[in-house]
């Protein structure tokens, strides 16, 4: 069995030398750097794009919702009134049918 104290064998990985950078002049770097800049609006004209697209589908979703939920509301007041017919044609029949027992038994 091996010592758990002993050191482990390392491989070394060796890395590509780093080239020195070029001197850049001031220029250069100027133009380098509205480039990057040019670049990042773009890339966020695009995600705002993307957003407003994203909230005109939300939009739509949201309007369909809502357009279910009326029709909902709509079934519902509806069966409230057949329910509520109902339940008067069930009250009046029941007071008929104690009216009738009571004669009878009277």
């Amino acid at each position: 069995m091996s010592d758990p104290a002993a050191p482990l064998p390392a491989n070394v990985v060796s890395f590509r030398k780093r080239v020195p950078a070029v001197p850049v002049s001031g220029q250069d770097r100027l133009s380098d750097a509205l480039a990057a800049l040019e670049q990042a609006l773009a890339d966020q004209r695009r995600a705002v794009a993307d957003w407003r697209a994203s909230l005109a589908e939300l939009g739509q979703a949201t309007a369909g919702l809502a357009r279910g939920l009326a029709r909902y509301r709509t079934q519902l007041d509806m069966l409230e009134t057949r329910v509520g017919s109902l339940d008067g044609a069930a009250r009046k029949l029941a007071a008929w049918a104690d009216d009738g027992a009571s004669r009878k038994q009277g």
